[in-house]
């Protein structure tokens, strides 16, 4: 299971290298607020259904196939009975805790898999255990396991002298298409009952998933809220959020038909909503925002490359109401595209220094 995680792992580092629940199996892969805890205080979801309908993803396709880690996805997939590019429709994580360690989350994957084959996979591992609780069974994952024919390897110094030996997460499964991880098999059993109905899910209108509007609602590619005024933390970077009571962000992919062209044109819509407790705080923050896009205009601007970015962030709506503010802006898909496989091209560069020209010696006299 640890391996599967991992080939999860790479899915998402494609996805970021590029920068993204029904009943029925995999018809849709929207975020379902019945399945989340009461007491969550932060969720993300990818909509991997959506974002596979976009060019983006004809890029992450190309990539992950490129990767060198292509062949071990492949045997994954085959030890799974999984297609990941077919097969896997959402990844929904939650949690109480926005700024403790990631053990605490959980992580409900909605897939078609062969349920059979990942038990007997987990069974393999160095510390493979059950427990039960009800009509469930919880497995305790490897945290270092192998797929069949690999060698482990030996452990480093500093691993051979930890005092604790790392323990591996559990997981359980649901209907066969949901995987549930969590680090502790307490935090697991509450994230079945919510799906059972034996303890609460967060309210359908829910501050964490209500009150931001958007185009394409169910075009949805990835949500995320948070509740920072109950947690009294902010995301790195971004002091002047500290006071925002909570935080909601959605990205749509959209399609426009313009009239001098038949062809709809491709957009992401990122539509950012920020709580605030006052008037106040809604200044500073309208502020904070403002002047960020004006740096990112200024530094991008006397780059050629980046013109149309730039015009693109000119055309953002930054809307100061009472209590919030409000962010809403789109851009055409294969520019971003365009853009960020120059970036991964520049930072190839900088970091594999036999890449550069080497340099060349003076002539002689």
């Amino acid at each position: 299971m640890a391996v599967f995680a991992n080939s999860l792992i790479i899915w998402f580092l494609a996805l970021m290298s590029i920068p993204a629940f029904l009943w029925q199996p995999l018809v849709a892969a929207e975020l379902h607020p019945e399945f989340i805890h009461a007491s969550a205080k932060w969720f993300l979801h990818l909509n991997i259904d959506q974002l596979r309908k976009t060019q983006l993803w004809q890029e992450v396709l190309t990539r992950v196939t490129k990767s060198p880690e292509a062949a071990k996805l492949k045997a994954v997939q085959t030890l799974f009975g999984v297609d990941l590019t077919r097969d896997l429709a959402d990844v929904t994580f939650y949690g109480a805790d926005p700024g403790g360690p990631l053990g605490n989350a959980i992580t409900i994957i909605h897939a078609q898999f062969d349920a059979e084959r990942l038990k007997a996979f987990l069974a393999l591992g160095d510390q493979y255990a059950e427990k039960r609780y009800g009509n469930f069974v919880f497995y305790r994952m490897s945290p270092d396991q192998k797929l069949p024919g690999q060698h482990k390897s030996s452990p480093t110094p500093e691993q051979f002298h930890q005092p604790h030996k790392k323990t591996g997460a559990w997981c359980t499964f649901f209907r066969n298409q949901y995987i549930l991880i969590a680090q502790h098999p307490e935090a697991l059993q509450n994230a079945v009952d919510v799906l059972t109905m034996k303890q609460a899910h967060i309210p359908k209108y829910s501050p964490l998933v209500s009150g931001l509007q958007s185009q394409g609602t169910k075009q949805t590619i990835l949500q995320l809220g948070i509740l920072l005024a109950e947690m009294n933390v902010s995301p790195p970077q971004t002091a002047f959020l500290k006071q925002a009571q909570r935080i909601q962000l959605k990205i749509d992919q959209i399609q426009d038909t313009f009239a001098q062209s038949t062809t709809p044109e491709s957009f992401f819509a990122a539509h950012l909503l920020i709580v605030t407790p006052d008037d106040t705080t809604t200044d500073r923050i309208y502020r904070s925002l403002d002047g960020i896009r004006a740096m990112i205009q200024l530094k991008l601007g006397p780059d050629p490359e980046f013109t149309l970015l730039c015009d693109q962030l000119q055309k953002i709506d930054l809307i100061r109401e009472k209590n919030k503010v409000i962010v809403s802006g789109k851009f055409p898909e294969p520019m971003i595209i365009d853009l960020l496989l120059k970036k991964l091209k520049q930072s190839r560069r900088h970091n594999n220094p036999s890449s550069k020209q080497p340099a060349v010696s003076p002539p002689g006299p």
